[in-house]
């Protein structure tokens, strides 16, 4: 009666999972849908792939992904979707379309990390939830970028860097996957040192154990850099050098503003959702001085947040290395889900006492997404304003010839603030007497943007800026 109990419970967690799944990827497609390829000037490594396999020349193909250190794991992979898109003569929306699964399945990867550290189906569902609720990681799916790519590698690598088996294979396969983390997208090569030193850390005193798995992590990640510098240079292409000036230009933005960036960009992107994670990391602390003995895998979720924040803070604020970004700190938010899952489902010193509390933080949780992913899913950009504003061109100009009345001459028409906007708002030129025929807000309204290089002055010259986008008419 108990297996028929429990198979049960587990077809229905396994049938919640894959709903979560659907359902995340489902809004991502539509969030793609909407339009916003193309507006931001890093998606034009994507567009040169692209360019590369339209040429049909394979050798062009291998120089384009290999020629530069600037994210060549996200270039190569990009190769699928773009000889999709031109096979299919498809939108770009093909490419997103793609990307997404990425996103989506690193969501999959937060339930089999909290199940693999000892979680039950509950409390992994929980994490996956948290995660799936988590805005910063929706909102930038519908672009082309490395992101969401590189984060899929890096749960991959932190899956095996948990396993509780001192095992070579497990420490190669986590070395391996902090290497497509770190070749995919550079900037979470804090991510790779963190876990890669955390899975040899957490083995001591046993130092034979610490150094077969820091053995194995480092001859896979160390090995494989080294076969992809040489597989370059056969291409004429010296990655060294150009890893090492690439890492030189993390420098927009204000390197004394790290320890504030971090918590304004989650706070601008997650809002209340925030309010859970953190009170997730003070209900761990209290429960730890009130004697309830927290799992060791709750420890280890917040060790894992304070260890990147620390690295970004260090970085940022103190040696003046690199400025922080809110595209890394989201490095912090599987670890915060995976504390949160735990501490709503997993930590139960008194279920029955504390069960309306954890119903009411899951709800704030489903409350905060849907009012987060509203905002970017009602976002406009600058390609999809062009052509909404010229179907009003069209319009004005066949309406006119229907009332017999002259159109207006095409010199006349002006797009004002259409385009990508950076680092500061531009001042509309004088036209005199003007007509507004289209209107939309400009995406860089959208205040998680801001924390993408942009420093503290010139995010409140957005703030009072009206660069919303609109076309005009010069009237005589």
């Amino acid at each position: 009666m108990e297996s028929k109990t429990a198979a049960g419970a587990d077809r229905r967690y396994a049938v919640a999972l894959i709903l979560l799944l659907v359902v995340s990827y489902a809004l991502r497609l539509v969030l793609s849908l909407r339009g916003g390829q193309g507006f931001w000037p890093d998606e034009s490594r994507y567009y040169s792939v692209m360019e590369a396999v339209n040429s049909g020349n394979f050798r062009t193909v291998l120089n384009t992904v290999a020629s530069t250190a600037d994210h060549l794991g996200f270039k190569a992979l990009s190769v699928i979707p773009a000889y999709l898109q031109i096979s299919f003569n498809g939108g770009y929306a093909v490419a997103t379309t793609f990307f997404s699964l990425f996103s989506t399945a690193s969501i999959g990867w937060i339930w089999l990390i909290a199940r693999r550290t000892g979680a039950g189906q509950g409390e992994a569902l929980g994490a996956a939830l948290t995660f799936a609720c988590s805005n910063a990681m929706f909102y930038w799916s519908r672009h082309l970028i490395p992101y969401d790519v590189a984060l899929f590698w890096g749960l991959a690598c932190l899956y095996f860097a948990v396993g509780p088996k001192i095992s070579l294979g497990n420490s190669l396969l986590a070395g391996l996957f902090g290497l497509l983390t770190f070749v995919t997208y550079n900037g979470y090569w804090t991510w790779v040192a963190l876990v890669l030193s955390g899975h040899v850390v957490f083995v001591l005193p046993n130092w034979r154990a610490a150094l077969l798995r820091g053995g194995g992590g480092l001859l896979s990640l160390v090995g494989g850099f080294c076969l992809l510098v040489v597989l370059a240079a056969t291409l004429k292409a010296n990655l060294l050098d150009s890893y090492t000036q690439f890492a030189g230009t993390i420098t927009q933005g204000d390197f004394s503003e790290g320890h504030r960036v971090i918590w304004e960009y989650l706070w601008s992107a997650e809002s209340v959702g925030l309010f859970v994670w953190v009170l997730a990391v003070f209900g761990l602390i209290a429960a730890q001085f009130s004697g309830h003995n927290p799992a060791r895998r709750g420890w280890l979720w917040l060790g894992g947040v304070v260890g990147i924040v620390a690295v970004l803070v260090v970085g940022s604020n103190l040696l003046e290395t690199f400025v922080v970004y809110g595209r890394l700190v989201r490095q912090v938010i599987p670890f915060f889900a995976l504390l949160v899952g735990y501490m709503i489902l997993g930590f139960r010193p008194d279920m029955g006492r504390f069960r309306v509390v954890r119903i009411g933080l899951v709800l704030l949780l489903l409350f905060s997404a849907a009012w987060n992913f509203s905002k970017p899913l009602a976002q406009e950009f600058p390609n999809e304003f062009h052509r909404r504003a010229t179907f009003e061109i069209e319009r004005l100009r066949a309406n006119a010839l229907v009332d017999g009345k002259t159109p207006i001459a095409p010199d006349r028409f002006r797009f004002v603030n259409v385009g990508f906007i950076w680092p500061t708002p531009t001042t509309m030129p004088e036209y005199g007497k003007i007509r507004e025929l289209c209107v939309g807000q400009h995406p860089l309204v959208y205040s998680p943007f801001f924390y993408e290089g942009l420093k503290r002055d010139q995010r409140e010259r957005f703030l009072g800026a009206d660069i919303r986008m609109r076309l005009i008419s010069i009237e005589e």
